[in-house]
């Protein structure tokens, strides 16, 4: 499937400035130069391409939320940034630009609001629980690691759907009720099915 590049420039400067996007966020000034070339034009952006990567990264980063505000592009909430980057990590298994079972470690270790997924529908509470179920499984080499993988690459699949398909809402009174079950303690981290506390 052909990817519109002004799709993906506008996708991964969110990403960027929703703290999701580290391996982006490593090249700003090439970010900016692939903007420019894919149409968008602010005066920050230009600035942006043209500096160095070895300049102090916040300067950079000031010149990309100044180059998102001159362009429109919205920056997501902290909701908004979790559901994205859970976005972007599906869409990469899926273009297989990226192994499942580093995806699902990303998920496991670096998602520390996945915690409140409860408060999203299950096409979300889906992709998480299944990405735990994998990591913790390939971590305790169980048997059946290979379905967990298969498990998660399929949820993968439809949550990009889902995300393609339209705003997906949050429910925050779920989410207090079910914030305590669908994070258990670190003790428990470990234990294989992690899943199981991840309420419906």
């Amino acid at each position: 499937m052909e990817v519109d590049p002004v799709v993906e420039i506008d996708r991964r400067i969110r990403l960027v400035l929703a703290g999701r996007g580290s391996d982006v966020a490593r090249n700003l000034p090439w970010l900016a130069a692939e903007a420019l070339v894919a149409g968008f034009d602010s005066p920050s952006l230009r600035d942006l391409a043209g500096r160095s990567i070895d300049e102090y990264p916040e300067d950079l980063l000031e010149l990309l939320r100044d180059s998102a505000s001159e362009l429109g592009i919205e920056v997501p909430d902290e909701g908004g940034g979790f559901l994205l980057g859970l976005y972007d990590l599906c869409l990469r298994v899926g273009r297989g630009l990226m192994v499942p079972g580093d995806a699902a470690n990303e998920i496991y270790w670096g998602f520390d609001d996945a915690r409140m997924v409860g408060s999203y529908p299950k096409s979300v509470m889906n992709v998480v629980s299944n990405a735990i179920e994998y990591s913790v499984g390939s971590m305790d080499e169980h048997p059946n690691v290979a379905d967990y993988e298969d498990a998660f690459v399929r949820a993968a699949q439809e949550f990009v759907a889902v995300y393609e398909s339209g705003p997906i809402d949050r429910d925050p009174e779920r989410s207090a009720a079910t914030a305590e079950v669908v994070a258990p303690p670190p003790a428990r981290r470990r234990r294989r099915g992690w899943s199981r506390w991840i309420q419906g």
